[in-house]
């Protein structure tokens, strides 16, 4: 290579380097003193208006977690503003790379900027890396202790895996084995799906996410209808109980292990979408069948529960229809030939989540308007008009299909403002905490800044479709995790803006790929290595998981106990259900059951709860307490059944006040016209609490 060439090439490099680092300074830049600013323009409500206004539960904010109300209306503006000035600034430093030279003086600046950024990012990264929060990044209780008290067996199994993964490479520059990375991957990405299939055995409701999951999609299919009024049943997430309906019909109906298992295999789904994605876009198949893998462990692992709680809420519930664009993003029929189809498609996640159905439309808007850019500004602007079109009515059908729905099923329509309402309550300071300036989630940040530049600038330089397409993958992914963390910036709780780190995952993964094409010659022996150096410890840890304290251990044998009598919650559910049929007097008595096993309840008996909030443990609203108040008071309800374990707030915690730990008012309504049965001696670790209206008789 010549020495000018090599000269040239540098000088360019650390022209887009300086300009890019300009850009990131002035982003920064432009958030603290619009942060600064707007601090004296808006007046941000007290925690006591904005509670009132949304109706919270005064018991919640007042025994459970006084500090639950933390408005942020300067945060929340401040965001949006510095998202559109750092689009402006780094659309700006793409163009000026590639239309402007400058020349020998301008290098010291350029480079005095990359340091300055760089320096920057180093104390950024130092202060996630050293804050007194220990853990910034929490990282999965089973997985670092296994590899940790067993080092041997994990150094074994890494080089027995760095033998396939190598192998598998090696194999892939033939064509007929070209899909054989992937397909290695996609045994291990089954393995990690799987442990989201739960049965009755599982101690699942140690919290309350699976319940408030679950909850409404059981009172769906028991005849309850998601939305149905204004008093109609809640649903957190979005309509998916309505999408799922069809699935129990055919499975018998919407069992512990019925449902998992769905969720199980629409996660995996989610997964095969990515893996074809990155497969799609990048240049070695082994190196992307690593790099998906690393993506998803890593995203997966961020949880610090999972998968012993398997947090359904995202993983597959807001995953499914952002990874569904990515997937259709791989075909040259669904990305250019059938555009309005696929926009039909992931429409429809509009319904099922609304908030991750915008990002799943926006990740396909995004790509096909950046397949279309043109430097001319009308030809962009047709370009943008058409997809927004295409976009908006897709968008609109898939609401008349809901409507035709609802009026064929119920006589009515639906009350779909009411699906906002929990974005709504968190959006305006509800569970939220203060962003830190200096949080994980400006790695992400970082990330999609870079990502961004290098898209935007191969669009301006690329003179080939294959290159145009591999610049839109990039922007399309950028879009996906701007949005999705604005969503979560709207909750600001850390751990949560460290939850949608797939997509910046997802945008190193082709980083890493240009950056491996511009090795050279070099290019595929480079590709493979790392493949090998990723995919190894990757394979061997997941087979690591094995020997974890807490391993998810559920072995065919106890899924298949999730009928059975004797299964951990069928249990309680028998006792409640028996219990009730002893004091039951006329066929218009009513059972209500405020545990976090209610839906299990509901389902054996088949009648759905009268209790319509999201979940019997998401009762945050004072009218979801006066509805539960007013149910417990009715004449007919003979039974009411709380449980020992305080995991059910706000109705029971143990931070609420007097010996019951229930919440006042219903104790109060308990206490005058109720008598609690005596606990069954040394029963469970679930053992419910009874009680019955007085004056029933009681039959043995």
């Amino acid at each position: 290579m010549p020495v000018e060439f090599f000269l040239r090439s540098f000088s360019d490099r650390l022209n887009s380097a300086g300009l890019l680092a300009i850009a990131l300074l002035a982003t920064f830049s432009f958030g603290l003193l619009t942060c600064w600013g707007l601090s004296g323009l808006i007046v941000e409500p007290s925690p006591a208006s904005v509670a009132a206004d949304a109706g919270l539960l005064s018991t919640y904010a007042t025994y459970i977690s006084p500090l639950l109300v933390r408005p942020e209306p300067v945060e929340s503006a401040t965001f949006v503003l510095t998202v559109f000035a750092g689009a402006t600034f780094i659309s700006t430093a793409a163009w000026m790379s590639v239309r402007s030279t400058f020349g020998k003086r301008a290098q010291p600046v350029f480079a005095t900027m990359v340091v300055c950024a760089s320096a920057g990012i180093c104390f950024w990264i130092f202060n996630i890396a050293f804050s007194p929060d220990p853990t910034p990044f929490p990282f999965a209780g089973f997985l670092a202790p296994a590899i940790s008290g067993n080092p041997g067996t994990f150094a074994i199994l890494s080089a027995l895996s760095a033998g396939v993964v190598g192998t598998a490479a090696a194999l892939s520059n033939r064509k007929e084995w070209n899909l054989l990375p992937g397909f290695i991957i996609s045994v291990a990405l089954i393995y990690l799906a799987s442990f989201s299939i739960l049965g009755n055995d599982d101690y699942y409701v140690v919290n309350t996410h699976y319940e408030v999951f679950v909850y409404p999609l059981i009172q769906d299919w028991l005849g309850g209808g998601t939305y149905l009024g204004s008093d109609g049943q809640k649903s957190q997430y979005g309509l998916y109980p309505i999408l799922l309906r069809p699935i129990w019909h055919a499975l018998g109906e919407p069992s512990t292990l019925a449902i998992t298992s769905v969720m199980a295999a629409l996660l995996f789904s989610c997964f095969v979408f990515i893996l074809a994605f990155l497969t799609r876009f990048t240049r070695d198949t082994s190196l992307a069948a690593s790099l998906t893998l690393a993506a998803i462990i890593g995203s997966l692992l961020i949880f610090p529960a999972w998968p012993v709680d398997p947090y359904f809420q995202v993983f597959p519930v807001r995953l499914l229809f952002p990874s569904l664009a990515l997937g259709l993003l791989c075909w040259k029929q669904t990305r250019e030939r059938f555009q309005f189809l696929s926009y039909l498609m992931l429409s429809i996640g509009l319904i099922w989540n609304v908030e991750s159905g915008i990002v799943g439309l926006l990740t396909y808007w995004v790509f096909a308007v950046a397949t279309g850019f043109r430097p001319q500004l009308k030809a962009l602007l047709l370009v943008v008009v058409r997809q927004s079109g295409l976009a908006v009515a897709a968008a609109t059908l898939s609401l008349a299909g809901v409507l035709a729905y609802y009026l064929n099923r119920f006589g009515a329509f639906p009350n779909l403002p009411g699906a906002l309402g929990s974005i709504r309550a968190f959006s305006s300071g509800i569970g939220a905490w203060p962003m830190p300036w200096l949080g994980a989630w400006g790695l992400h940040c970082l990330v999609y800044s870079i990502a961004a530049f290098v898209g935007i600038r191969s669009l301006w330089i690329s003179t080939t479709t294959e290159e145009r397409n591999r610049a839109a993958a990039l922007l399309a992914l950028v879009a996906a995790g701007i949005v999705w963390l604005r969503y979560y910036q709207g909750r600001s709780v850390a751990p949560q803006l460290q939850y949608v780190s797939l997509p910046a995952l997802c945008c190193t993964a082709l980083l890493i790929d240009r950056a491996v094409s511009a090795v050279g010659g070099a290019r595929r022996w480079v590709a493979k290595a790392i493949s090998i150096a990723i995919g190894a410890p990757l394979l061997a840890s997941i087979a690591m998981m094995s020997f974890g304290v807490n391993r998810p251990v559920r072995s065919l044998e106890m899924l298949s106990r999730s009928s059975h009598p004797d299964a951990t919650w069928n249990r309680p559910v028998d006792r409640v259900i028996k219990a009730f049929e002893k004091v039951k007097q006329n066929d218009g008595d009513d059972l209500l059951v405020l545990a976090p096993y209610a839906h299990l309840v509901n389902l054996r008996r088949g009648t759905p709860s009268p209790i319509h909030s999201a979940g019997i443990c998401q009762i945050w609203f004072e009218a979801e307490l006066k509805e539960v108040l007013r149910m417990v008071a009715s004449p007919n309800m003979r039974m009411v059944v709380l449980d020992d374990v305080q995991w059910c707030a706000p109705l029971q915690n143990n931070s609420l006040p007097e010996e019951s730990r229930i919440e006042p008012r219903l104790f109060t309504l308990l206490r005058t016209e109720f008598d609690e049965l005596s606990p069954t001696p040394n029963y469970d670790k679930q053992p419910p609490r009874i009680f019955v209206r007085k004056g029933t008789p009681r039959t043995q």
